[in-house]
């Protein structure tokens, strides 16, 4: 995460990571639609991933600025119980692309 952040001000480190976090998502899709199987939805394959990511880095920067422990931990465990076939967003919007 820190890296992503240094990138953001640092062209040179940019261009040095953007290939490795291109391959580093190609892979982890993979990976994940090879776990998850039949539970990943033609219309949305990447859907799952991406919210799972997302929801990740979320608690990880909510820790690094100090938020509560405790409702991280309430949003961890509510992460776990939403259904593994969420629906596609209502707003037209896409998730992000691993290619």
């Amino acid at each position: 995460m820190e890296l992503w952040v240094a990138a953001r001000t640092d062209p040179e480190l940019r261009d040095a990571m953007h290939p490795i976090d291109k391959a580093l998502a190609r892979r982890t899709s993979e990976l994940f639609r090879e776990m998850l199987g039949d539970q990943v939805t033609p219309d949305q394959p990447d859907l799952p991933l991406w919210l799972t990511v997302n929801l990740i880095r979320g608690l990880a920067l909510d820790a690094m600025l100090g938020g509560d422990p405790v409702r991280r931990d309430q949003l961890l465990q509510e992460g776990r119980r939403s259904p593994s076939r969420p629906t596609a967003p209502s707003s037209g919007a896409a998730a992000p692309s691993a290619s």
